[in-house]
């Protein structure tokens, strides 16, 4: 990240083509600016993005949501709606009550899973499905509206 760049967030995006469906990539996204961070500038990007290509045909977005020091993708990209497996080895972490969950938007629709997931989650990659109904939108609907 460059603290000098004149924009105040940057990203690289990426079209591949799935059989007759069209995946946006998401290869990265970053905000430069640190007095904006944590002030829904992500939140705001991601839903103009979403509409535009849910409007171009596009079927889903895909990202490897990271875990680092620099990096929490792993926590803010599920908020947004992004689902994806739960590898087999974490899988085996979860509390007893939790072991018919699979994937992290299961863990994500409750305080308690999203807690759990803040502690232990890792970086893994995710996608977001762009049909109308999809339980990815319902997931982005939720947030916006600050019920997760």
């Amino acid at each position: 990240m460059n603290a000098a760049a004149p924009n105040c967030y940057g990203g690289v995006w990426l079209l591949r083509r799935d059989g007759p469906g069209v995946v946006l990539i998401c290869d990265a996204l970053w905000i430069h600016r640190r007095e904006l961070r944590g002030r829904g500038l992500g939140r705001k990007i991601l839903a103009r993005q979403l509409g535009q290509a849910q409007r171009l045909g596009i079927d889903r977005i895909e990202t490897i949501a990271g875990r680092s020091d620099r990096e929490n993708g792993y926590y803010s990209w599920p908020r947004f709606g992004f689902d994806g497996r739960l590898p087999r080895t974490l899988r085996r972490r979860l509390p007893a009550a939790w072991k018919h969950v699979r994937r992290v938007l299961d863990l994500m629709r409750s305080e308690a899973g999203r807690h759990w997931w803040k502690t232990h989650g890792i970086t893994l990659p995710l996608a977001f499905e762009l049909a109308d109904g999809s339980r990815c939108w319902q997931a982005f609907r939720r947030y916006r509206r600050g019920a997760t």
